[in-house]
């Protein structure tokens, strides 16, 4: 069986009319251009901070309130729980937020973002999957 492509939802065993029409829908949201920005900072030295480089060649600017991050512990047991259903973005700055406070964080997420070999580090792999019928 072929490789699943690192940037895409579509999986090869999908059936063809569902993944033209996922990889439709990513080249009409911008996924190209990602997949462009990711392949550019592959060539590039690697900053320390995957997430925060990500926020910075995207030219995100984060504007929010750091004050109720300042009360999560650094030592002990954190659990962040999100529902972040803007897509990668969203899930880009969780972590980047996340990975200024506590960089021991995981993160469980769909296994398309753990291609990415520096984002693997930091993600838990889920798939998800039909539920099978009995």
């Amino acid at each position: 069986m072929r490789q699943p492509e690192p940037f895409s939802n579509a999986a090869p065993g999908d059936p063809l009319l569902k993944r033209l029409l996922i990889q439709l829908i990513e080249r009409m949201t911008g996924q190209p251009h990602l997949k462009r920005l990711y392949l550019d900072y592959k060539t590039q030295r690697a900053p320390a901070d995957f997430w925060q480089g990500a926020i910075k060649r995207l030219k995100l600017k984060l504007v929010f309130d750091p004050k109720p991050l300042e009360s999560w512990p650094r030592q002990r047991p954190l659990m962040v729980v999100c529902n972040h259903p803007f897509g990668v973005v969203d899930g880009l700055v969780i972590c980047a937020l996340v990975s200024g406070i506590r960089p021991d964080f995981r993160i469980l997420t769909n296994a398309v973002l753990t291609r990415a070999k520096e984002s693997a580090i930091t993600c838990c792999r889920w798939i998800f999957r039909k539920a099978q019928r009995r």
